[in-house]
């Protein structure tokens, strides 16, 4: 790709885009906002909305929302709860320890006793939770002065 694409690019991007805005004239600014009335029809739950939004590309690491747990069986639903409270105490322990010479089993015995009972059955969860913690506290690496990675 060229230098003088680009500029041939965003110049033709900058004159549509200021065809498309409406005059002082215009019925259109005369008119109320024609999006905002549609905007208030939507009724919705907020799940569905997120749904409708989700780019398939993009992992999404979210939680359940509470439309979703109230779907779930009380056992399912118990189970995504303690998942999220072990995402947040890992990172609490994650935070304060030398992650250099520290290992899984030791995060995972501490957060054993951080909240009082054994913790077999999210075993793997837990090794995934500490990789994916770690990635996110990796700083980011420098490729170029003006470009980082991470």
């Amino acid at each position: 790709v060229s230098l003088q694409f680009l500029w041939t690019a965003i110049q033709t991007l900058y004159a549509i885009s200021a065809r498309l805005k409406p005059k002082r004239n215009s019925i259109c600014v005369m008119e109320q906002d024609w999006a905002r009335s549609y905007e208030d029809q939507i009724s919705s739950p907020q799940s569905c909305i997120n749904e409708w939004n989700e780019m398939t590309d993009i992992l999404s690491r979210r939680p359940l929302s509470p439309d979703d747990l109230t779907v779930l069986s009380s056992d399912a639903a118990s189970a995504e709860t303690m998942k999220t409270i072990i995402k947040s105490k890992l990172r609490e322990i994650m935070k304060t320890v030398d992650l250099d010479d520290i290992t899984s089993k030791t995060i995972r015995v501490r957060l054993e006793a951080e909240l009082n009972q054994k913790l077999d059955e999210f075993k793997a969860f837990i090794d995934e939770e500490i990789l994916l913690i770690l990635g996110q506290m990796d700083p980011a690496s420098e490729i170029f002065e003006f470009m980082y990675l991470g």
